[in-house]
Parts: structure tokens; sequence; C-alpha cells
């Protein structure tokens, strides 16, 4: 079979182009190459000028930022305390990771059940030093906590739980005589297996600002930090003389203000030490509970002034990055409006970044 021939009608013929429609075509490319040209370069203006004007920073150290780690009693059980070089080895080791991660303040807990990991006239030795509360490690931990803190340009604020004396029957196991749940039993309240100082009484209270003066008289500390526990429960039985014998006709009212008068000594006491010391609180992220349950009035804390920094207490889910907290929805909107810290002052951190992290080889 033979292909079928193409007429003269179909078959594709060269097209001349002709002088005056070359010219055109050619002033017409060029205009539109130009005004590419100018579009783009008025684009790459703009592009530089915005570059320009925004600030290079490093974001690694923001001036002012406070990037702190809790050290609390369940870290340093992991520690070694069987001598000082041991210890320190420790220290150096959390140290380390704690500027690794790019931290500038270590809150260390030292006073977590009415005793000490330092030397005092106030308090016992704690039992996580030995195992024995009141027993002398022989050596002070947090002396040498600051000499290796300080030494990397760190800063350390002494955390210390003003009330709690014992958390349950095995937290600590035994309390040395010297304890104040044995030398000013009329001090104390039991809560379950739990000792606490009564927030009701003015005695105790001045007793933990005394504590607080020794400490920061006798160490370098950096400030004075407290956590999330005042009023151990909100039953009523356990501070009803005192209520009765005040005249107050609201309980928690009550309850809060005597919460508030040892929080305000506290920051008067840090401030005639040094007024450059920090004073700062980590009430729950939970605004509702810390006036009803704790009796902590923090929205009263702030508009009185009185603390550099409150950071809320939402466990991290670390290691993970950036963090996740474990705390109910709603919780950092609702603090956010109950705390605005608008004043320049007072600045809030919204997790807790525990020193699990910092133990990372």
């Amino acid at each position: 079979m033979t292909q079928r021939r193409k007429s003269k009608k179909t078959e594709a013929e060269p097209r001349r182009v002709n002088r005056r429609t070359f010219l055109a075509g050619a002033g017409a490319a060029a205009c539109v190459g130009a005004g590419l040209w100018l579009r783009r370069k008025k684009f790459s203006k703009q592009d530089k000028t915005k570059a320009e004007k925004q600030p290079v920073e490093n974001p690694a150290l923001p001036a002012g930022e406070w990037r702190a780690v809790w050290v609390s009693y369940l870290e340093w059980t992991a520690m070694d305390f069987s001598s000082a070089d041991a210890f320190r080895a420790g220290c150096v080791q959390m140290l380390e990771n704690c500027a690794g991660l790019g931290l500038n303040t270590v809150l260390a807990q030292v006073r977590p059940f009415g005793d000490a990991l330092y030397k005092s006239q106030l308090f016992p030795w704690s039992h996580l030093c030995t195992g024995v509360q009141g027993q002398d490690p022989g050596f002070d931990p947090l002396d040498i906590l600051l000499q290796e803190a300080h030494g990397r340009g760190l800063s350390v604020e002494a955390w210390l739980n003003p009330y709690r004396l014992r958390s349950s029957a095995a937290m600590p196991p035994n309390l040395a005589e010297n304890n104040l749940a044995n030398t000013h039993p009329e001090w104390v309240c039991a809560v379950g297996d739990g000792l606490y100082l009564n927030p009701a009484e003015p005695a105790a209270a001045d007793y933990v600002v005394q504590g607080v003066a020794e400490l920061l008289q006798n160490y370098a500390v950096d400030g004075i930090h407290f956590d999330d526990y005042f009023y151990p429960t909100t039953e009523e039985g356990i501070d009803a003389a005192q209520f009765a014998a005040s005249g107050a006709a609201d309980l928690a009212a009550w309850r809060r203000q005597n919460v508030t008068a040892l929080v305000k000594k506290v920051h008067d006491t840090v401030k005639t030490a040094d007024p450059t010391l920090r004073f700062g609180i980590s009430p729950q992220g939970n605004p509702d509970n810390d006036l009803n349950s704790q009796y902590s009035d923090v929205t009263a804390w702030l508009a009185a002034g009185g603390e550099e920094q409150v950071a809320t207490r939402c466990r991290a889910a670390a290691p993970a990055l950036p963090l996740r907290t474990s705390c109910p929805r709603g919780w950092h909107t609702r603090a956010q409006r109950a705390w605005p810290c608008t004043s320049g002052w007072a600045r809030t951190a919204w997790a807790q970044v525990t020193a699990a992290r910092t133990r990372t080889a």
C-alpha cells in the first residue's frame, strides 16, 4: 500500500518574515525583558533593605533571659555522697550538662524536709547525705555546688520547702532529734503520714524566715526559691483553734493571709541581705488550685511586686524538644490570664525542666 500523498494545500511551507515584522517582535521582546529586569531589581532591593533592618542577635543568649533547671531531692538521691570528691564529680557532670543545654541558673533543693544539705544551726543534716537525718557527711554539699556552678558562670538559687517535714512514713524514714517535729511539736500538723509546719503558727513562719537569713548570711547563693507546696490540706481541723482565735470570718481568705505573710517576710529578708538577690516561687500551673487548695494568692504577690520570677510547675516531657507539658488543656491560657506579668520585672516560665535532662551522658 502506498502512502497517501499530501496535497499542496496541506503541505507546510516555510514562513517568510519581512523586516517590519522582525523589528516589531524584537522591540516587544526588549520591552518585556527590561520590565522583568526592573521588577526583579525592585524586589531584590526591598528584600535587601528588609534584611538590613532586622537586627542580628544570638538566639541562645537573649538579654536578661532566665533559663533555669530544678534539681530536686529526687536528683540528689542519684548522687554519690560517699565523699567530697565523689560528690564534686557528680556535680561537675550535672553542671557541665546544664551549661551544654544553654541554661544559666540551677534551682537546687537544699531544704526538702525541714533539713539541710548545708551546715545549719537551725536544721539537721538531710538524710540524703548519709541516709540518716542529722548525721554530718563530713563535707558541705552546697558549698561544693556553689564553687563548681559559679566557676562555670551558672547561678544557684536555694530551693526551700518552707513547711514540709515529712511527706510519708518513709520519706524521710527517721527524723533527727533536732527536727522541728521533735523540738516544736506545737508548730506541727499531721496530714496522713506527713508532717508539716502549720502555716497558721506565726512562730513557725518566723523560724522559716530565720532559716532564710542564716542561709543568705553563710552562703553566696544567688536567690531563694519556693516551690508549690504551701497549705498541706484543705481540711478545716488542722488550724481550727488558730482560726477561732483570730476572729476572722473567711477561712480561705485567712489562710491566704497566713501564706502571704510568710512570703512577704521572706521577700523582705532576701532584699535586706542583698537587693540584687532574686526571690521566686513556682506555684502550680492551675491558678484555681493555688488559690483554693494551696491558699497561695499569686495574683496578690505579683501586684505587690514581691517576686522576681513566677515559674509555673508544669512538668515537661523530657527529653523531647520542643518541651511538651503534661498540664491539662487550657491551664497555660488560664495562668496567662490570671498572671499577665505586665509590670516588667516578673517573668513567667510555662514548663519545668528537671535535672533528669541534665544527667544524660
